[in-house]
């Protein structure tokens, strides 16, 4: 899909990376690619929630926040 949102934490070892589902849909997943390992990581926050940006901290590389918005499904669009 098409990336929305790309960061990199403080030493450059790992790159978070949110995007759209093929289809433009959005999608409830993130990733994390670390460059020293050569390796994506999946990171699924569940249904109805959507990764809208990661924030790395710049002291500790090791720490990230993900601000998420939330997304009605189509079951709970259909209740209202």
């Amino acid at each position: 899909g098409t990336i929305k949102n790309c960061q990199i934490n403080s030493d450059g070892t790992k790159v978070s990376i949110i995007a759209n589902q093929v289809n433009g849909a959005p999608s409830s997943n993130f990733y994390i690619y670390d460059t020293d390992l050569d390796n994506f990581m999946v990171h699924d926050l569940g249904t109805g929630k959507i990764p809208v940006a990661v924030y790395w901290d710049f002291k500790d590389k090791r720490f990230l926040g993900v601000q998420t918005e939330f997304v009605k499904t189509a079951a709970e669009k259909a209740k209202t």
